[in-house]
């Protein structure tokens, strides 16, 4: 998780140092205003990390508050698109770490964690850029 997040915030720190000028092409052509200040933020804000156990629990929450997911939220499915930007955009509004997921969503090849339910592995999701 560190080796990933280190080099996720090289990425944009790169992106900001040599491309700066094809990025504000961006924001005055409307593609895309917020990309720079994106960017920016994730180069240097730390990454939440949280375990697909408590993501669950959290998306779970905010179906008892009334949001509405198209997939059905429990543990156990593949998290949805909708389901990682809600994480990333609006929960936390910076990028996050999800670890350990259930063993039977993920290929047969990753690491068993001691559980015996999940799995060692990981996704990274960025604000405005999970799909």
């Amino acid at each position: 998780m560190n080796c990933a997040e280190a080099y996720v915030k090289y990425m944009c720190k790169g992106l900001l140092e040599d491309c700066y000028n094809d990025l504000q092409v961006m924001v005055e052509n409307n593609v895309d205003k917020e990309c720079i200040e994106r960017l920016k933020s994730v180069a240097s804000t730390p990454f939440k990390r949280i375990s697909y156990t408590e993501s669950i629990k959290l998306l779970e929450k905010a179906v008892a508050q009334g949001e509405k997911f198209e997939k059905q939220v429990e543990w156990g499915i593949d998290l949805a698109s909708e389901h990682e930007r809600y994480l990333a955009d609006v929960e936390f509004q910076k990028p996050v770490i999800v670890y350990n997921y259930p063993k039977d969503i993920k290929p047969f090849y990753m690491r068993i964690n001691d559980d015996g339910k999940t799995v060692a592995t990981m996704d990274v999701l960025v604000p405005k850029v999970t799909t």
